[in-house]
Order: C-alpha cells, then structure tokens, then sequence
C-alpha cells in the first residue's frame, strides 16, 4: 500500500503507526503548506511563486529554509524527512492507495507577504530573521475558517479526481487544548463547518491528558497516533461496528 499525507506531523504520524500496526509504505509527505496557498499556487494556477532562488539569498535559518522548500515543487514539497521520497503531484502520477489529510497549519499559522514580490506568500517563522523582517510582512490574521474549508473542499474534489481510487482521509487537527484561546476555538469551528463527500472525515478528538506532552502542544504520545490509525484502518477495510453477542 503506498501512502501520501499532507498536512503536518500529525498525518505523517498516523501513517507511520498505520504502517507499523498493518503495512504499507509511507511516499510522499508534505509539511508546511496553508491550503490557500498550496490550492491556488498549483491547483488553480492563480498564484506565483516567490522565486526560490530569492528565498536562498535571505540567508534564512536552516529550519525556515525546511519550511519554505517544502512549499516549492522544484524542491521538497511531498519529500519531508523521506530520503527517497516522492514530490506530491509525482506521488500522484504513481498511484496512491491511501491519502492522510490534516489542517495544522491552517489552525494556526500566517503567511509571509513579500514587499519586493506584489504581496506574493509563503510560511516562514520570521522571528530572528532581521533581513525577512525588512522584505516581508506577516499577515494580520489567520485564514478564516470558513475560507479554510472552501478550499479543502476543493483539494477534497481534486484528489478525488486525480486519485479515484485511494482512500482519502481529512483528520481535524486536535488542538482544543491549546493555551491560545483562539487556535483552540477555531480547532472546534473547523469540524462544525466542515463536511466532504470526497474525504473520510475523522471529527475532532479531544487528547486525553495522559497522550499529551509537556514540552509540546503540538505531538502526542505513540498511542494517540496509534488510535487514528486505528480509525483509520477500521475505514479502509470498510467494516462496521458488531451487535454485542448475548
């Protein structure tokens, strides 16, 4: 079984675990990139790319360049900590069995606005980084999460055409315990806004305290992922919950 995920740790986690617990083989892996932007760079062709080449002048950090080339397909965009790993759209060429979805990013990041590229976009963590400061500008607010669910939506039609096939799952990321009021309230408006009949959508679970981690808000314990997988499985082999023998 060959296994795509998009989204962020959390997907990339539960395929590992699925992988361990029933086979398969994670493929492809992309981290980092806001829907909006990743839908309207490479779906709809609506938007251009800050070119990569300027990126690299920036001199950025080593994760930050991580975060940025894993936005560009001329670099590591599906490739993400797989040393032999397919790019998303070359992943999809290939054939995929089973796609793992998750809205991360979309929870809680803002994107970067060049000021030397019309307000072009991409994610990076500009603290520290004195000379991005001066080229770029943050984004006020967070992408609305009714935006947010139009355009999975929209990837949710598109892989469903280019990958009939596979099985595709969207996991709300679960993030009701954060100590940011906000991220944690839109973790919870996101699976009340969002439906999809081209996912397998899996609803928002609150992570019992015991799965959670003291130095991260963000990871959980192997277990956790374990239980998605889980989920996940049950899913992909189409069964249904039994009657209780009496």
């Amino acid at each position: 079984m060959r296994i795509l995920t998009f989204g962020s740790c959390l997907s990339r986690y539960i395929a590992e675990s699925y992988v361990d617990l029933f086979g398969g083989e994670v493929v492809s892996s992309s981290y980092h990139n806001r829907i909006d932007r990743f839908v309207d760079t490479y779906i709809k062709k609506l938007r251009q790319e800050i070119p990569l080449s300027y990126m690299e002048s920036l001199n950025l950090s080593s994760d930050n360049m991580m975060y940025v080339k894993n936005q560009y397909q001329q670099a590591t965009l599906g490739k993400h900590l797989l040393p032999n790993g397919e790019g998303f759209f070359e992943a999809i060429r290939h054939g995929v069995d089973l796609i793992i979805t998750d809205n991360f990013i979309d929870l809680c990041s803002r994107l970067q606005l060049s000021k030397e590229h019309d307000g072009l976009s991409v994610f990076f963590n500009s603290n520290g980084e004195d000379a991005a400061q001066e080229k770029f500008e943050i984004e006020r607010s967070f992408l609305p999460v009714e935006q947010a669910v139009q355009y999975w939506d929209y990837f949710g039609h598109y892989l469903w055409r280019v990958a009939p096939n596979a099985k595709r799952f969207f996991v709300n990321f679960p993030y009701a315990h954060h100590q940011n009021e906000r991220i944690a309230r839109r973790s919870k408006e996101f699976p009340q806004a969002f439906s999809s009949k081209k996912f397998e959508v899996i609803p928002n679970v609150e992570v019992p305290a015991r799965y959670q981690l003291a130095h991260t808000q963000s990871h959980f314990a192997n277990d956790f992922y374990a239980m998605y997988a889980g989920i996940v499985n049950f899913r992909v082999r189409g069964l249904h919950m039994t009657k209780p023998r009496h």
